[in-house]
Order: structure tokens, then C-alpha cells, then sequence
């Protein structure tokens, strides 16, 4: 892995004469106008000066990145004030996952579904929800991988005026593909994939009559529709129907700009005849090349294949006929979204400042360095009880779990920030809570990002590296060798709360990374499903046998390695993140990579795409290829039309791949810093399709032996949720 280790400096605020101030790298450090005041770290165009950096204000700055492209972030807000922002932006994210919830009853409503109806065919698992499960959640992340600059980190609104341009000049929204297929997908119902497989085999079939009814009801639009994409899902729906005492498919006329058939129209006068006997397919019914109809035995159940089956076949004639108007719903939540996001940003203007929250200044960075170190160095710390009050934080601790706590009352802020209020809202999250031992490495990255000895490293960063070596923050091995260490994770946190110029950081720094991931994951937590981790034995493998020292995808909370980028960079750097994967100025050149994204098709698309432009413009290089792999662990979604695996497929860089099957491994879970140790590991839905891309200068430097593949799949089936270390605490 080639890459410098990140740091991070408590400073001042960028002053006024910032321009005239020497520096080596660059004459001044202008902040990056494509963010707006909503974020808490904004990333500064050059390198700030040493006499900035070390001034004492009301600035933190953060250095982070791989390699030689590593780039200052700064943030201006007092820290006392992040919390208060969080909590605000978490308000308005909730309204708009309200709203579009509303918006998608409305939806059903207007297609003529009876709602009550849809919960007896199948879609009793949503308990009362209209919109599909974990849409919203997969938009959020989906829209993070649009290269255009947004008004709020978390809220998607990509129309942001550039302030070098005239005050018109606006980036225009691209729709979101991701979320109108998901609606899509459940349109005219969700196929729920029942406990038996006679139940999912009734489930189909009551898709089948709600597919069929729409057809009758929208005749302009079905006769639009191209025999190749009507006949193929007819085709279907009759095998899936033969020996049922109520056939329910439509004419056959559908498609053929044929007179509009009667209700009492019989599907055999209609459609092309199957032969007969049972299960047999009509040799002259049209199929594309990669078409297969999946046999189904009338007298028994169904699978979840006939279900994906179905989606797929069906999919040509559900968008005819709902295209329109789940693209207006998609047009809704986008302005929806970019309103709320709109608001977010006036309050972070408007009631932020020190001057008008009483904040005070963030201490000097010699100052704090020297500080903490001293207070580590002290071998007795007095405990400080079982809670701490942080300005508008309240810090506890239980026995494994540390919990933080916004303690302020909220009602006046909320009426100056928010117009509108929603039922939804009231489920804002005040206290969030997180182990123990996790806290003890979010710590590890707070005050070292994670980094090795540098050349330059300070007498006190080189105390306070030592002090926080990783076998001393959960094994609890005492003091070694007459050097000074913290015994377990009780005793880091209690040094940690007895700083005081840095404890009242750490605990709002801690609060706003837990709220801004509880908000991308719904009240509820929805949304566990899309962080979970590749388990650590897999990683290990990767470090050992190709050097992989980096996540492309994790957080502050999941991340294993040294090294990661993040979807929320203006919160994360604090914590070591490289920045998000997407992010335009982001380049990889050189070096051994793993990517886990979100489980989203069109992101995983982006993603694809990306890694091969840079593996493509590593070989075109004049200074020489470098070495650059990517390990990719991703679902199997072969049983279905998938960009990001033909792409894969397809691409003269893929060095190996395999599926690793369904129910033979686990991954970790999703909110692994404070579920219970028995919910740690979560069995694969599905399978997991794992490649290697690598350029020719990467597959000499890292090939891919049959010792690797052995041990890979070995770590892959292996895992254990309670071998991970520190579970206990």
C-alpha cells in the first residue's frame, strides 16, 4: 500500500489575508466552493500555511488522503455546534422519508390498488409501509455516487450555483434510476417470497392477476407495448397457471394494435397454445437469446428463482405501463429533498456562530497535543462517575456500552429551522449508543488516523502512539516492560473524559458521526443491511496475500484496515477517511484496493466503471503502468439483467472471480458498534460474486495463486462472529 499517513491539527480560522501568507506549496488555501455551508468539513482547494494551522481559533483542520494527494479539510463551525446541526439535518431527513412514503400510498392509490388488498397478497411484510424496503435508504447512498456537488452532505440535492459563475448558473438534477426501479420493482405488488414454497407460488400468481388487471384497465398504453416484451411474461403466467380453475391472462392482442378484447375473452382463443401436457413451452413464443422459462409443477410450490423470473419478465411491460407517473414521484422527492436540504443550510448560516451560541474557542493544537499527552502519560486517572456533561453532550457508560446524549432543548431551534412538520419526525434520535471497545478505536483514529511513525512526528505524538497500541485497548494486558499503557477500555475512556480541552471535542465529534449514520439508516434501522463488512479473517487474507491496505467503502464504525474512504468525508475525516470513492478529485493510481459497496445496482455500475477508467489510464500513462488491483466482493446477481456484472464479465482486466455460494458464509453486521455479540454475524441473503481487476504491473506484483484462491475460500466459510476480537466487551 503506498500512502502517507494522515494527520490531524487543531487550529485557527482561515484569516483575512490568508492569500498574502507564504507558503511552500501554494500561496493561499481557498475552501472548495462546491460545498455549501451545511457541511462540518469542507475541503480546501491548497495546502494551508504552517502559521494557520498552528493559530489558535475557532478552526479545526484535518489532513487526510492517500498517497501524494493528501489535501487539508476545514471546518469553521464550533464544535459544540455540531451536534445541535446534526440533529437538525436528522429532522428534515425524516420529514422527506415521510413524505415519501406518503408519496408512494398516494402512488398505489392512484394505479387503483385496493391497499388493504396488497397487504393480504403478499406485502404484509412492509407493516404499513407503501414504499419499497430500503428504497429510500439506497437513494440516499445512490445519490452520494452522483459526481455533482450538493447543497447537504446527507440530504440529496446536486443543484448547487457555482460561485464563480452568473447567480443563474445551476447544476440541474439527474434522475435518480436507482429509486424509480426499486418502485418499479414492487409495482403492481411486491412478490414476497413466502416461508413455504406453496405459499410464494400464490404470491405470483396474485401478481399475475394484478399485472393482468392493469393491462385491461390502461388498453392505449398496452397496445404500445411490442409483442417481444408482451408475449414472453404471457408465455409465463400461463405455465405458472396451467391446472388453475381460473385462468386470468388477458387477449393475446396486447401489443398487436388489435381491437380491445373483452373480460370474458378466453386465453386459449388468444394466445399461441402450449402443447400439450404438462410444463411444456410453446416452441413459437417469441424469447430474447438470453430468455429462460423456469418449469413450474402446478401441483407444487414455487421458488424465490421463479419470483426473480418473474420481476425480470415482467419488468418491459410494468414500465409502459407506470413509467409516467413513478416518474413523477421521483420528481416530487427530488424537490422535496433539495427543499429540506435548502433549510439545512440556512440554519447552519444563520444560527451557528460562536458569537450567537456561546461557544467557546477550540484550544490551541501544541497546546492540546502536549495536554493529552501528559494526562496519558499519568499511570492513576480518578474515574469521573458513570456520566459527563459535555456542553449540550452528556456522556455515559454502562457497563459495555457508552452512551451520548443531546441534552438541549430542541423545541425553539426546530421552530426556526424546519416550516414544515410531520408525523414521521417525531422518532428524532437524542441518544445513540456504541461499545465500548468500539469507541476505544474510533478513539485510535481520532488521535492517530490510524497512521505508522512519521519522520516528523512530535515527542508527544510519538507518547501518545504508544499509549494507544492496539493491544492495550480491549485485551487488558496491564502494564508491559515498564512502558505505560491503558489496561482496558474503561481506563482509556476515563483518560479520554478527563482531558478537558479535548474530551468536550471527542464527544461531539462522537455524536455527530452516530446521528449522521443513524439518519442513512431510518428510525427504525433499516438500513443494516447495506453497511455490513466483509468479516476480518477475509481481510486479513487480502492484507497477507496482496497487500491490501485499504477500504474503498466502510465508515468510522465497520472499517478493518489502515486505511478507507467514506460516504460522509465532512464528518469522517476526523476519524481518518481518505474522502468518499466518488468524490471527482479522487484518483487511484498506484496500489492493492478492496471495495465492498453498497449492495445498489446503479452504484455498483458507478463503481464498476470508475476502477476500470483507472486501470485503463494506468496502461496509458507515460511515466510506466504502476501496480493497481481492486478486490471486489459483490451479490450474485447473475439470475437477472445486471450492468455492473456484464461490465465485470466482460473486462480484459479480471484476473479471477467466483461465487461464493449462499448460506456458506456471513458477513458482519451493519451496526456492528452496538448490536448484542450474538447478532454480530449475518448469514448471506445471497451469494457473493468475489473478483480480482488488476492492470499487468498488478498481477505481477500481486498474482492470484491457488494458495490465495484456497485461503480465501477457506476465511470466506469460516468466520466466526465470536473470534472477532473484543466482542466480549
Amino acid at each position: 500500500m503506498y500512502a502517507v499517513e494522515p494527520s490531524a491539527v487543531l487550529g485557527g480560522p482561515l484569516p483575512a489575508k490568508m492569500a498574502e501568507t507564504p507558503s511552500t506549496t501554494s500561496v493561499h488555501a481557498d475552501i472548495s466552493p462546491s460545498h455549501s455551508e451545511a457541511y462540518l468539513f469542507t475541503k480546501a482547494k491548497d495546502t494551508i500555511p504552517a502559521e494557520v494551522s498552528g493559530s489558535s481559533n475557532d478552526c479545526l483542520i484535518c489532513e487526510t488522503g492517500p498517497g501524494g494527494s493528501i489535501c487539508p479539510w476545514v471546518c469553521s463551525k464550533p464544535y459544540r455546534s455540531w451536534p445541535l446541526i446534526e440533529l437538525v439535518r436528522q429532522y428534515e431527513i425524516l420529514g422527506v422519508r415521510y413524505q415519501y412514503e406518503q408519496l408512494c400510498q398516494s402512488l398505489m392509490e392512484s394505479i387503483g390498488q385496493d391497499v388493504s388488498g396488497m397487504r393480504k397478497c403478499g406485502a404484509a411484510e412492509r407493516s404499513g409501509r407503501f414504499a419499497p424496503r430500503e428504497s429510500f435508504n439506497r437513494w440516499l447512498m445512490e445519490r452520494r455516487s452522483v459526481m455533482a456537488a450538493h447543497v447537504d452532505p446527507l440530504i440529496p440535492s446536486p443543484t448547487v450555483r457555482s460561485l464563480s459563475a452568473r447567480e443563474d448558473n445551476v447544476v440541474q438534477e439527474s434522475p435518480s434510476a436507482s429509486i424509480a426501479r426499486e418502485i418499479l420493482d414492487d409495482l403492481p405488488m411486491k412478490i414476497h417470497i413466502g416461508e413455504t414454497s406453496a405459499e410464494t407460488r400464490g404470491n405470483i400468481l396474485r401478481f399475475s392477476r394484478l399485472l393482468v388487471s392493469e393491462i385491461r384497465a390502461n388498453p392505449k398504453t398496452a397496445a404500445a407495448l411490442s409483442p417481444a416484451d408482451v408475449e414472453p411474461i404471457m408465455q409465463w403466467i400461463r405455465e405458472l397457471q396451467d391446472g388453475e380453475e381460473t385462468p386470468c391472462i388477458p387477449s393475446a392482442n396486447i401489443g398487436l394494435n388489435a381491437r380491445p378484447q373483452s373480460s370474458e375473452d378466453s386465453v386459449q382463443d388468444s394466445l399461441p397454445q402450449p402443447t400439450k401436457g404438462k410444463n411444456h413451452t410453446n416452441e413459437d413464443s417469441p424469447q430474447t437469446v438470453d430468455e429462460k422459462v423456469v418449469d413450474v409443477n402446478p401441483f407444487q410450490g414455487s421458488t424465490k428463482e421463479d419470483v426473480y423470473n418473474t420481476v425480470r419478465l415482467a419488468r418491459p411491460v410494468v414500465e409502459r405501463l407506470y413509467a409516467e407517473k413513478v416518474s413523477r414521484v421521483v420528481r416530487q422527492l427530488q424537490q422535496i429533498s433539495r427543499d429540506a436540504a435548502n433549510r439545512v443550510e440556512k440554519f447552519c448560516k444563520s444560527g451557528t456562530s460562536s458569537k450567537e451560541t456561546g461557544v467557546v474557542n477550540s484550544p490551541d493544537a501544541s497546546a492540546s497535543r502536549e495536554t493529552f499527552a501528559r494526562q496519558f502519560k499519568r499511570r492513576c486517572v480518578v474515574p469521573r462517575g458513570g456520566e459527563v456533561q459535555f456542553g449540550s453532550v452528556k456522556w455515559m457508560s454502562g457497563r459495555n456500552t457508552e452512551f451520548f446524549e443531546f441534552t438541549d432543548d430542541l423545541n425553539a431551534r426546530f421552530e426556526d429551522a424546519c416550516a414544515v412538520s410531520a408525523p414521521g419526525q417525531q422518532n428524532l434520535s437524542r441518544k445513540y449508543a456504541i461499545k465500548g471497545y468500539k469507541l476505544a478505536q474510533l478513539w485510535r483514529r481520532f488521535a492517530l488516523k490510524s497512521g505508522t511513525k512519521g519522520k516528523s512526528d512530535s515527542k508527544s505524538e510519538v507518547l501518545c502512539r504508544k499509549s494507544l497500541d492496539a493491544g492495550c485497548v480491549c485485551e487488558g494486558q496491564g502494564w508491559r516492560g515498564g512502558d505505560w499503557t491503558c489496561t482496558c477500555v474503561r481506563d482509556l475512556i476515563n483518560r479520554i473524559r478527563s482531558v478537558e480541552s479535548i474530551g468536550p471535542l471527542f464527544a461531539s465529534a462522537v455524536f455527530a458521526l452516530l446521528c449522521r449514520y443513524h439518519c442513512i439508516c431510518g428510525c427504525q434501522n433499516q438500513g443494516k443491511g447495506l453497511q455490513c463488512a466483509v468479516p476480518p479473517n477475509v481481510l486479513d487474507v487480502l492484507r497477507e496475500d496482496l497487500e491490501v491496505n485499504c477500504e474503498l467503502f466502510a465508515s468510522p464504525f465497520n472499517v478493518y484496515l489502515d486505511n478507507y474512504c467514506s460516504i460522509f468525508p465532512d464528518v469522517d475525516v476526523m476519524f481518518g477517511s481518505w474522502g468518499s470513492f466518488f468524490d471527482p478529485s479522487f484518483e487511484l493510481v498506484e496500489g492493492s484496493f478492496e471495495a465492498n459497496p453498497p449492495f445498489d445496482e446503479v452504484l455498483m455500475a458507478r463503481m464498476v466503471e470508475r476502477l476500470l477508467l483507472w486501470l485503463r489510464k494506468s496502461e496509458e500513462s507515460q511515466e510506466g503502468s504502476r501496480p493497481l488491483s481492486f478486490c471486489l466482493s459483490l451479490p450474485d446477481w447473475s439470475n437477472g439483467p445486471s450492468d455492473f456484472m456484464d461490465l465485470l464479465k466482460k473486462s480484459k482486466y479480471l484476473r479471477y472471480a467466483d461465487v461464493i455460494p449462499e448460506g456458506k458464509h456471513s458477513y458482519l453486521n451493519g451496526f456492528q458498534h452496538f448490536c448484542h455479540a450474538s447478532d454480530l454475524q449475518v448469514p448471506a441473503v445471497c451469494g457473493t460474486f468475489f473478483a480480482v481487476l488488476q492492470n499487468d504491473a498488478g498481477t505481477k506484483a500481486w498474482p492470484v495463486t491457488d494458495t490465495f484462491i484456497k485461503r480465501l475460500k477457506e476465511a470466506w466459510s469460516a468466520y466466526d462472529a465470536y473470534d472477532n476480537a473484543g466482542v466480549s466487551l
